[in-house]
């Protein structure tokens, strides 16, 4: 499978246009040689170079836009089976390529899924009907919470909040171990000590 952009530079009107760049480059280096103000003579170049890339970049687009009508049309015709349509559209690829291509495709375009269900007779109102016949009927409330988020009512998912530090008893503990330890009658203090003893 070539890119788009090399298919692009290698067709026949972007390999004419390059020509006529190459000659027009030419004449202006003749015309520079006979004393013509270099600025004149890069406009004209700069001219023919713009004229050759929105060119290729429109050609490009169309083999790109080609590649994805091909793919969709296979994507639907098969069923949506994402990996044999990449390699109806793009070539003859290996298995992993077309795999990653295909995955490639679904995830920039949201179209493709969409245009599966259509053209099975889904549409978004079919499916919120199913979705509507199902709150009724299912113990789960699942489908209602997809409802709610469909029209917007509310925000059902739970947020993530931030959790504060737990909090130890540090104190609590810290008698519990004096006592074990046989000294039941002493005070804990608070804050800062003076240890002399090291």
């Amino acid at each position: 499978m070539e890119p788009s952009h090399i298919l692009a530079y290698r067709h026949p009107d972007v390999v004419g246009a390059r020509k006529d760049l190459q000659k027009v480059k030419e004449a202006a280096f003749d015309e520079f040689k006979t004393g013509r103000r270099p600025v004149k003579v890069m406009k004209t170049i700069k001219k023919a170079e713009k004229k050759v890339k929105t060119l290729q970049k429109k050609i490009q687009v169309d083999i790109r836009k080609t590649r994805v009508e091909t793919f969709l049309a296979e994507f639907i015709r098969n069923g949506g089976d994402p990996t044999e349509a990449a390699n109806k559209a793009f070539g003859p690829l290996t298995h992993t390529q077309a795999a990653r291509l295909g995955y490639q495709m679904m995830q920039e375009s949201k179209i493709f899924g969409r245009a599966l269900l259509a053209s099975k007779g889904i549409t978004y109102g079919k499916l919120v009907d199913i979705m509507i016949d199902r709150a009724y009927t299912s113990k789960k409330t699942d489908w209602m919470d997809r409802l709610l988020k469909i029209g917007n009512f509310h925000d059902f998912l739970p947020r993530n909040q931030a959790q504060g530090p737990a909090v130890i008893n540090i104190i609590g503990d810290t008698k519990d171990d004096a006592k074990e330890f046989g000294f039941g009658g002493g005070e804990i203090i608070e804050g800062e000590t003076d240890d002399n003893t090291a």
